[in-house]
C-alpha cells in the first residue's frame, strides 16, 4: 500500500515537472546569472540548477562542469527532494547514505554537497538548486539564505514562464483572454511585425504609469533607454534573420514619472506578430547587486578581525582569523588573545604595554612574533581600535590582524644583505641615475683609498682614470650606461695615492616599477694579482713558443746535416753493391748498408715524433682495398722473420667492406711499428694480425685491429710505461734488442690523430696483444692510385743537378749514369738560374737548402722567366729536411715533385721517368 502511494506521488511530481516544459530546453540568461552569482557567494566551484526526471537528473544551468545530465540513481539530489528543507552534507565520506555512491570513487570525488528543493506552488519538488565542492566544507548563514532565496526565485521564473505559456494557449483558444491578460503581474502585449503595440494588458498603468490607450500604436522601444536599444535591437534583428523566434533580453524602461525601471522581456515571434512579456526586475537587480557586493567583501577580506570585551577577552572572530592563526572561534571565546598566540620567542613586554594602553582607552599598532596553533612562528601586525561609551570608558576593542611574516623576513634579509654588503671584501658602489655616488662599502674605501665623504654626490669615474687606463673600454662603458644596459670591464685604474690597480668592474642598472632608471649597482674586484699572473703566463707561453720554434729549427738543421752525409754513405754503398764487388767486400758493404739504414730509421723516428708532438700532421683520406693493404703489409715483413721458428699470419672478418677511406701511409706506419716490435721480441711461435668488424652504419665502419705475438711479453707494472717517449719495458731492452723507444709513442700519437686509442694485454714470457679501433668512412671502390714497379731502362737525356754538397752531386751523377743520363752541376740556385738560360735541360734535380740562393727562390725565378719552356721544365726537389717539407708549398713554389735524401735509386727512377719520357 505504501509503495503504491509513493508511485502515485512520483507520477504526479513528474507530471508537474512536465507541465513546466523546461526539460531539454536551451540555456537562459536568467538561470545562468543565478548559478554564477550563487557560485560567487557560496565560493563553491560547482553550482547546478537541476530537474529530476524519471531516470535522470538534467541540468538547466551549470557552473564548473561540462556534463548536461546524469543517472538519477546515484545523484545526491535524490535525498534533497525528499524534504522541503535545505540539505547540507559537510563531508560526503562521512555520510552513511553515500558509502557506495560511485561519485565518491572518481579521481576527484565530490566531498561537499548542499541543495535546496525547487518546490512548485502545489508542493511538488521537481528539482534542486545545489552547490558542490571537491573538498569538505560548511556554508555560512548568509550562504544558506542565498541558496534558499534563489531556489524560490527559480520557481518564480518557472511559474512566470509557465503562466506565459498558458496565457498564449488561452489566447489561441480565445478563452478568458481579457481576464488573464489584464490581471497579470507582468506586462503583456501583442505587437505587429514592426513592433507597434496592438494589445496591452491593463497592468501597464500600475507598472509604468501609462494607460493602455496611451500605449497603443507605439513600440516598446519608445519607452526603453536609447543606449539599451542600441545593444538589444541589432541582436533581435540578427536573430530573426537567422530564423530565431524566441528572445529574452533586458532593458531599462523610463516610466511616466521619469523613474527608470529594469525589465526582463520575453519575446516570441508567432504568425507575424510579437507576443511580448515584460517583467519588472528592478528590486531583483538591487538584491543581486547587494549580494554581489557582499560576495566581493566576503571573498576578499584576508585580514583577521577580533572583537574583545572591556576586559580584553575575545567575544568574536571572523573566518580569516582562523585561517591565519589556526584557532577556531570556540577555542578563543572568553580568553585573552595575547595569552593564546604568545610563545617562547614572543616579546612579552610588547603585550604588557599594549594591554596598558587598552586600559587607558588608547588605540595602538604593533608588530609581534606570535605562534599559530600548529606551533609555526609568524609575525603579526595588530591594529587595535578602542570603542568607548558615552562616558569615555572602553567597552569593546576591535583588532585587525595581518600576517606580515614575509615582510618581516624581507626586512631581516635586507638588514643581513646590508651588513654583508658593508662588510664584503668586494668593493660595492651605488650611484644614482645621474651617475653620482650615493654609497660605497668599506672594501671600496680600502681598495681605492677614497672615503664615502670624499666621493658622495660626485662622479667618481674621472677620479680613477690615468695615463695607462684603456679609454676605449671606458667609452664603451659610457655607451652602455647611456643605453641603460649592464656592462663588465677589466681596466687599469689609479688609487687616491696614484698607485696603479687592475679592477674588474660589473655595473648593473636598477629600474623602478615604471621602467625608469633609479640607481646603479657597481661591483669592483681587485684583479691586480690575476693580471700579473696572466702576464707571466703570456710571457711563459711566448717563451715556450720560442723554445718550440728553436727545437723545430734545430731538428730541421739536424735533419739536413745528418741526412746529407747519410745520403752519400747509403748512395755510395748501394753503388758499390751494384758494381760487382769482390765476395769478401760484399759482407762489409752489407754491414755498412744495414748500419746506415738503421741510423736513418732512428733519425726518421725522432722527426716523426716531433711532427706528431707539435700537431703538424694532417690525415689524408683516400680509398684503399683493405684486404690488399693488409696482405701487402704482411708480405713486406716476411723477410724479417725467422721462418723456421716463427709464423706470420692474418685474418680479416668477411663482414668488413672491401673499400674504406683511410690514410694509407699512417695506417701502414702503425702496423709496421707493431709488427716490427712483435718480430723483434718473438723468437718462436706465431705473430698474428686480426681485423674484426666492431660497428657500422650507412656512412662509417669501425674496424678493430689486433697484433698479437708469442714473444717475451711485458711485466704488468710496465704496461703504461711502454707508450712513453724513449721508454722501454726494461733497462736491458735497448741493449739487447735495439731501438729508440719511440715506436709505440709514435703509434699512439698517430692513433690519437685518428680519434682512437691503443691498448695492450700482455703476460711475461707468454706474449703480447696490441689492439685499437678506427672508424673509417665507407666508399664504393679503390682510388686509382697504382704505383707501378717500373723496370729500369735507359733514359738518355740531359739533367741539371743543383746541390752545394760535392759528394751528393757525385752520388747523383753515378746513379743517373746507370740510365744513360748525362748530368751537369750547379752549386747553388743562382748558378742553376744562369745555366737553364744557356742550355735546354730535360729535367732539374734541385736541392732546397743552399748558399747564395736556395732551391725555393731558384724555382720561382726560373718559372718567372718570360719564355714558356721555363714554365714547363720539370723541377724535382732533392731534400734532406724531412721535418718541415710541405708538398703544397713545393707546388706553389713551382716544383713538380720531390725525393727524400737519402734516396733509393729505384725510387728516384720512378720519380723522373714519367717526366723524361714525356719530354722525349
Amino acid at each position: 500500500m505504501h509503495n503504491c502511494v509513493l508511485e502515485e506521488q512520483e507520477s504526479k511530481r513528474l507530471k508537474a515537472l512536465t507541465n513546466y516544459k523546461i526539460l531539454d530546453t536551451e540555456r537562459e540568461i536568467t538561470f545562468d546569472s543565478i548559478t554564477q552569482l550563487v557560485a560567487r557567494i557560496c565560493q563553491k566551484p560547482i553550482v547546478l540548477i537541476s530537474l529530476m526526471d524519471a531516470n535522470r537528473q538534467w541540468f538547466k544551468s551549470k557552473v564548473g562542469t561540462d556534463r548536461c545530465e546524469m543517472s538519477r540513481e546515484h545523484t545526491f539530489c535524490n535525498y534533497t527532494i525528499q524534504s522541503d528543507n535545505l540539505l547540507e552534507i559537510p563531508d560526503t565520506f562521512e555520510d552513511s547514505r553515500l558509502t557506495k555512491n560511485p561519485l565518491l570513487t572518481l579521481p576527484e570525488p565530490i566531498r561537499f554537497y548542499a541543495g535546496m528543493p525547487l518546490k512548485t506552488p502545489d508542493g511538488y519538488r521537481i528539482g534542486t538548486l545545489c552547490v558542490l565542492d571537491l573538498k569538505p566544507g560548511k556554508l555560512s548563514d548568509v550562504q544558506r539564505e542565498t541558496i534558499q532565496v534563489f531556489s524560490a526565485e527559480i520557481m518564480v521564473h518557472l511559474e512566470s514562464a509557465k503562466k506565459n505559456r498558458e496565457l498564449l494557449q488561452l489566447l489561441n483558444e480565445e478563452k478568458e483572454f481579457q481576464v488573464l491578460f489584464n490581471n497579470s503581474g507582468d506586462l503583456h502585449c501583442i505587437t505587429n511585425e514592426l513592433g507597434q503595440i496592438e494589445y496591452i494588458n491593463d497592468s501597464v498603468k500600475d507598472r509604468i504609469g501609462f494607460n493602455a490607450t496611451e500605449i497603443l500604436g507605439h513600440t516598446i522601444w519608445d519607452y526603453c533607454l536609447p543606449e539599451d536599444i542600441e545593444i538589444v535591437r541589432p541582436l533581435i534583428k540578427e536573430g530573426v534573420k537567422n530564423g530565431k523566434t524566441h528572445f529574452e533580453v533586458e532593458t531599462r524602461v523610463l516610466t511616466k514619472s521619469a523613474d527608470v525601471r529594469n525589465y526582463c522581456w520575453s519575446n516570441v515571434l508567432l504568425n507575424g506578430r510579437w507576443l511580448v512579456n515584460g517583467r519588472d526586475i528592478t528590486e531583483q537587480k538591487k538584491t543581486l547587486k547587494s549580494l554581489e557586493q557582499l560576495s566581493l567583501v566576503a571573498s576578499h577580506i584576508n585580514n583577521g578581525v577580533v572583537i574583545n570585551d572591556n576586559n580584553n577577552r575575545v567575544i568574536w572572530v571572523n573566518k580569516a582569523f582562523e585561517t591565519i592563526t589556526g584557532y577556531p572561534e570556540n577555542e578563543l571565546l572568553g580568553k585573552r588573545l595575547g595569552d593564546i598566540l604568545s610563545g617562547k620567542k614572543t616579546d612579552l613586554n610588547i603585550i604588557k604595554n599594549a594591554r596598558m594602553r587598552t586600559l587607558d582607552g588608547k588605540s595602538y599598532s604593533i608588530d609581534i612574533l606570535s605562534y599559530r596553533k600548529d606551533g609555526e612562528p609568524r609575525w603579526f601586525s595588530v591594529m587595535n581600535s578602542i570603542i568607548l561609551n558615552e562616558n569615555g570608558k572602553p567597552i569593546k576593542s576591535i583588532e585587525i590582524i595581518t600576517d606580515v611574516t614575509n615582510h618581516k623576513n624581507a626586512e631581516i634579509e635586507l638588514q643581513t644583505l646590508s651588513l654583508a654588503a658593508s662588510k664584503s671584501t668586494v668593493g660595492i658602489l651605488i650611484r644614482d641615475k645621474d651617475d653620482q655616488v650615493m654609497w660605497v662599502n668599506e672594501a671600496f674605501e680600502y681598495t681605492l683609498g677614497f672615503t664615502l665623504a670624499e666621493v658622495k654626490n660626485k662622479k667618481i669615474g674621472s677620479l680613477l682614470l690615468g695615463p695607462e687606463t684603456d679609454m676605449e673600454l671606458i667609452s664603451k662603458a659610457i655607451l652602455s650606461f647611456d643605453a641603460r644596459k649592464p656592462y663588465e670591464i677589466d681596466n687599469l685604474f689609479y688609487r687616491k695615492d696614484g698607485s696603479k690597480i687592475w679592477m674588474f668592474i660589473s655595473n648593473t642598472p636598477i629600474f623602478n616599477t615604471e621602467g625608469e632608471l633609479e640607481r646603479q649597482l657597481c661591483i669592483g674586484v681587485d684583479i691586480t694579482e690575476r693580471k700579473i699572473a696572466e702576464s707571466e703566463l703570456i710571457n711563459a707561453r711566448e717563451e715556450a713558443i720560442k723554445l718550440a720554434k728553436a727545437k723545430e729549427a734545430f731538428l730541421s738543421v739536424m735533419s739536413h746535416e745528418i741526412r746529407t752525409p747519410l745520403n752519400a754513405i747509403i748512395g755510395m754503398t748501394q753503388i758499390l753493391l751494384e758494381d760487382n764487388p769482390q765476395e769478401y767486400q760484399v759482407e762489409n758493404l752489407e754491414v755498412l748498408k744495414f748500419s746506415s739504414e738503421n741510423l736513418l730509421a732512428l733519425i726518421n723516428d725522432v722527426l716523426d715524433y716531433n711532427k706528431l708532438d707539435t700537431g703538424n700532421v694532417a690525415l689524408e683520406s683516400r680509398s684503399i682495398d683493405i684486404n690488399k693493404f693488409i696482405s701487402s703489409t704482411i708480405e713486406t715483413m716476411y723477410f724479417r722473420i725467422n721462418r723456421n721458428n716463427v709464423t706470420l699470419n692474418y685474418h680479416i672478418d668477411p663482414r668488413i667492406p672491401q673499400y674504406v677511406q683511410a690514410d694509407k701511409t699512417r695506417l701502414f706506419q702503425v702496423l709496421i711499428n707493431l709488427l716490427s716490435n712483435a718480430i723483434k721480441f718473438t723468437e718462436k711461435g706465431e705473430i698474428r694480425v686480426d681485423l674484426s668488424l666492431e660497428n657500422e652504419d650507412e656512412t662509417t665502419v669501425s674496424i678493430k685491429f689486433k697484433v698479437s705475438d708469442s714473444g717475451i711479453g711485458i711485466n704488468e707494472d710496465k704496461l703504461n710505461l711502454i707508450f712513453e717517449s724513449y721508454a722501454q719495458a726494461s733497462s736491458d731492452t735497448t741493449r739487447k734488442y735495439g731501438g729508440t723507444g719511440l715506436g709505440l709513442a709514435i703509434t699512439r700519437k698517430i692513433l690519437h690523430v685518428h680519434q682512437s686509442e691503443i691498448y695492450v694485454k700482455s703476460e711475461k714470457d707468454k706474449g703480447s696483444c696490441f689492439y685499437f679501433t678506427i672508424a673509417f668512412l665507407r666508399c664504393d671502390r679503390c682510388s686509382q692510385e697504382v704505383i707501378e714497379s717500373l723496370e729500369e731502362k735507359p733514359l738518355p737525356s740531359l739533367v741539371l743537378v743543383v746541390d752545394d754538397n760535392p759528394i751528393n752531386r757525385m752520388v747523383v751523377q753515378k746513379v743517373l749514369k746507370r740510365w744513360e743520363i748525362v748530368s751537369e752541376f750547379a752549386e747553388n740556385g743562382q748558378e742553376a738560374l744562369d745555366m737553364v738560360q744557356l742550355k735546354e735541360y730535360d729535367l732539374v734535380l734541385m736541392d732546397l737548402h743552399m748558399p747564395v740562393m736556395d732551391g725555393y727562390d731558384a724555382c720561382l725565378h726560373i718559372r718567372a722567366l718570360p719564355e714558356g719552356k721555363y714554365k714547363k721544365i720539370p723541377i724535382i726537389a732533392l731534400t734532406a729536411s724531412k721535418l718541415n717539407i710541405n708538398k703544397k708549398e713545393l707546388t706553389e713554389k713551382g716544383m713538380n715533385d720531390f725525393v727524400w735524401k737519402p734516396f733509393v735509386p729505384h725510387d728516384l727512377f720512378n720519380k723522373i721517368r714519367p717526366f723524361l719520357e714525356k719530354t722525349k
